[in-house]
């Protein structure tokens, strides 16, 4: 609605927040102190009332700033926003594990950037609620390399790496392209303050790059460089933790594995075989899977 650093015009923010009260006003429902979220307003809603104005009051002094403030809100209302912004949430705020998938997100920067944005804010307003009343709370952001494209998601990378523990806090980032994540000039402050490390194997640009970061010596280098791996039976590690440092091989057990297998030729099929048979329910697919190979 503003200019990247610039404040929104002060007329411009009056009429916007005196179209959304009229929109919540006009449009929300309350029945018996409870809100029916079907009726929570959208931004078509928001739409209507500033074209409502409009109409009403052709030639009033205000009506070209909300003729701009139509046409600034196009994108969300039926624009490329759109499908990401206008429409009501399915987030169940009740539950105890939520799972943000971001992996289909249309690949345009613009709309990435938002729904970080969206992601972020939502996240850090909710563990600090959490934290009041006294909730533990674990976070697991995977493929950090796509947080790291965007000032919000990198903002949220570093604050929780530095303060993570005051929010009563366990985080867990995860990336296989961590070349992409040592380009950016947060990820030195996320590394030092990430107690606990652990590193599959890398390519030797990746570990000159990590050298001087993670203090690495030759011999260190040379083990990262080593690892190994057999895909399905195990993995090795380099492990940092704190002044600690040592080689790990880390097993999955059966159930772990076909959760998480992404073997192409014959894991992936013969789960999804087992995950239809068990009516799409992951745990029963996964029993069935487990009792034809024992």
């Amino acid at each position: 609605m503003a200019e990247v650093g610039q404040a929104m015009p002060k007329v411009e923010r009056s009429l916007l927040l005196e179209a959304i009260q009229e929109t919540y006003a006009r449009v929300l429902k309350v029945f018996d102190g409870k809100v029916d979220q079907t009726t929570v307003p959208t931004f078509t809603d928001l739409g209507e009332t500033i074209r409502a104005s409009i109409d009403k009051a052709a030639r009033d002094q205000y009506t070209p700033t909300r003729r701009d403030l139509l046409q600034k809100l196009k994108p969300a209302i039926d624009g490329p926003l759109a499908g990401l912004v206008n429409k009501r949430t399915t987030l169940d705020i009740r539950g105890r594990v939520r799972v943000f998938d971001i992996s289909n997100l249309p690949e345009r920067e613009e709309i990435q950037g938002v729904a970080m944005y969206i992601l972020t804010s939502w996240l850090m307003g909710h563990w600090r609620r959490n934290k009041a009343r006294n909730i533990r709370q674990i976070a697991v952001l995977d493929e950090l390399y796509f947080f790291m494209l965007f000032a919000p998601g990198r903002s949220l990378l570093d604050n929780l790496a530095r303060r993570s523990r005051h929010l009563g806090l366990m985080c867990f980032f995860a990336t296989q392209q961590l070349d992409d994540v040592l380009l950016h000039p947060e990820t030195p402050a996320i590394l030092r303050n990430s107690d606990t490390k652990l590193l599959f194997r890398q390519d030797r640009s990746v570990i000159d790059k990590l050298t001087t970061l993670l203090s690495l010596t030759d011999q260190e280098k040379s083990q990262l460089e080593s690892l190994r791996q057999v895909r399905g039976q195990y993995s090795n590690a380099f492990l940092i933790y704190g002044p600690m440092r040592n080689i790990l091989t880390v097993r999955p057990d059966p159930a772990s594995r076909w959760l998480n297998t992404t073997e192409p030729t014959y894991d992936v099929p013969r789960r999804a075989r087992a995950l239809e048979a068990a009516g799409g329910d992951p745990w029963a697919a996964v029993r069935l899977l487990l009792e034809q190979e024992a």
